[in-house]
């Protein structure tokens, strides 16, 4: 997980406050005075022009008969009188009422003309037995989502739908009201940003729980553009979750999702590694089997479930329960080879029950050395088999490698079934069978990664989607040289496949296109074939392996780059 640290300013000026008393009087002479004073910690408590505001309500011990209804003060410190007794004590903080409706804290209520969502509750047991002071730690009830382009917009909005909370119960300290919400986010001005360095879009904040939940159906929309769908976006109280990506509908890539373990100063940031971290929303167990593959000195694994101390090891570990109230499980590494050499020798991860989804985010470089996961040297990494035939597996992490070994994603998601789209694959030269059956037979998966590399190495796509039911388009193949075997079985049993954009200008290479759209495109109800020349149609049109008929002249539209 990506984690930030943050500086927090406002601390002092909103504890000035404290010496202004408020209490609740009480005509009963056996009451005894209990004074609270709230602090947020480390967390902002005041703004430029406006302070919080607190609101508190007193419950018996059951949490069910109020006591005292809710009661507003403008400072943090205040004073109450009650009979000595047991007593469950709420308590809000926000900007004020055109924000929030807080005249019940277990249904406080977004107002629709909010501007400055920040909210703050706690929940406390007391027990009075005489006069005593009692201080609260408030929580945030609140997420931030931050938008970051990698490429370029022009000026407009973007339009952020998702489906979130309307309200806070601070008794089940959850939120409540579920509604579908809207935000726009305003682009004044062209924003230019890279994968290495994302620019702000924009940012805002919505009710969230204590604990991560996933919002499945998140979507974008680029001014007027078709709207993207980003599927388990996490959001966590007092959390900030990043969508760093390209929003234009014209460019086609995999939003990358972080989320940062606190609120983000203006002033400084300091990154922690995005560890392999696995979610599920309820009990799933998790197990790591090293087959025939050894570590080298001093090199381990280690896991951490929920807030548990990280567990080394360095051979199979097994049944290690996660998920649902456990919390997520969180995987990282030192180990220069990654999780395999070849495919021999390898690791494989998988779950206790298919029932049970999975999504993992993080960075994969995080296995490989993760204190220095940025700057690491994947050359000798490899990934074989890592999570083959993980049937509940519906996200990947990210593959940010540019340098790749031989055999580093060989069916590294073969037969993972429920996974849907596939991590961004940069690297532009290419080793011998890095990407063999890396997706096969990932039935569910709709969109393929963008292919960018132009420097080809032996068998480097072989069967890289075979078997690939969903897939309509393929990504575009710009490689001119083709290397041996190196798009043989690519699009085999693709049934779905309508579109292939195949840009090589020499095809001479020892079947490079063999059986590469056999049975693909039985299920489309036409195909677009675009090659490069007419004469490169020829070549592969008189090889019967090349092309079958349901791709050719007639039963296809066949379009040239360079007629």
């Amino acid at each position: 997980m990506k984690k930030i640290l943050s500086l927090m300013l406002g601390i002092a000026t909103m504890f000035a406050s404290c010496s202004q008393n408020e209490e609740l009087p009480s005509e009963n002479n056996s009451t005894k005075q209990v004074t609270f004073s709230l602090s947020t910690g480390s967390q902002a408590q005041t703004r430029a022009a406006v302070s919080l505001r607190y609101v508190m309500a007193i419950y018996d011990a059951s949490g069910t008969s109020e006591v005292v209804a809710e009661q507003e003060f403008t400072t943090n410190t205040f004073a109450v009188r009650l009979d000595p007794g047991t007593y469950t004590c709420l308590f809000w903080a926000d900007y004020g009422s055109t924000n929030y409706n807080a005249t019940n804290l277990k249904s406080v209520a977004l107002q629709d003309a909010a501007t400055e969502l920040d909210a703050f509750f706690a929940k406390k047991v007391i027990t009075v037995s005489s006069g005593a002071a009692v201080n609260v730690t408030l929580n945030r009830a609140v997420a931030k989502v931050v938008l970051k382009e990698t490429n370029r917009l022009e000026a407009g909005s973007i339009a952020v739908t998702y489906d979130g909370f309307k309200g806070f119960d601070v008794s089940q300290q959850a939120g409540i009201l579920p509604a579908t919400l809207t935000q726009t986010l305003p682009i004044a001005s062209v924003l230019t940003g890279s994968a290495t360095a994302p620019t702000e879009v924009g940012s805002f904040l919505l009710l969230a729980n204590p604990d991560e939940r996933f919002l499945s159906d998140f979507r974008v929309q680029y001014n007027s553009e078709a709207e993207k769908t980003i599927t388990n976006v996490p959001v966590q109280a007092n959390y900030v979750t990043n969508i760093n990506g390209k929003f234009s509908e014209n460019v086609n890539q995999q939003f990358v999702i972080f989320i940062n373990d606190t609120w983000a100063s203006a002033e400084k940031e300091v990154d922690y590694p995005p560890y392999l971290t696995f979610s599920a929303e309820s009990t799933q167990t998790f197990n790591m089997e090293l087959i025939n593959f050894t570590l080298g000195a001093g090199e381990y694994f280690e896991y951490a479930v929920g807030n548990d101390n990280w567990t080394q090891f360095t051979s199979e570990v097994s049944n290690i329960s996660f998920g649902g109230t456990l919390g997520n499980l969180r995987l990282r590494g030192k180990s220069s080879q990654g999780t395999a050499i070849d495919n021999g020798k390898y690791s494989k991860i998988s779950f206790g029950d298919a029932n049970v989804k999975v999504s993992c985010r993080g960075d994969i470089r995080t296995l490989v050395d993760y204190e220095h996961y940025e700057t690491t040297s994947t050359a000798n990494a490899g990934f074989t088999y890592l999570f083959q035939g993980c049937t509940a597996l519906t996200t990947a992490p990210v593959l940010p490698a540019t340098t790749l070994a031989d055999y580093c994603y060989l069916s590294m998601f073969q037969g993972c079934t429920a996974l849907t789209t596939a991590p961004v694959l940069p690297a532009t030269t290419l080793a011998n069978y890095c990407y063999n059956g890396m997706f096969a037979n990932c039935t569910a998966l709709t969109t393929a990664p963008a292919l960018p590399a132009t420097t080809l190495a032996d068998y480097c796509y072989l069967s890289m989607f075979q078997g690939c039911t969903a897939l309509t388009t393929a990504p575009v193949l710009p490689a001119t040289t083709l290397a041996d075997h190196c798009y043989r079985f690519m699009f085999m049993y693709c049934t779905g496949l309508s579109e292939v954009k195949m840009l090589a200008m020499d095809v001479s290479a020892t079947d490079c296109l063999s059986y590469w759209l056999t049975s693909a495109g039985t299920n489309a109800t036409s195909r677009t074939l675009t090659l490069s020349s007419q004469s490169i149609y020829n070549e592969i049109k008189n090889n019967v392996s090349y092309l079958p008929n349901n791709w050719s002249q007639g039963q296809a539209t066949i379009q040239y780059t360079n007629p």
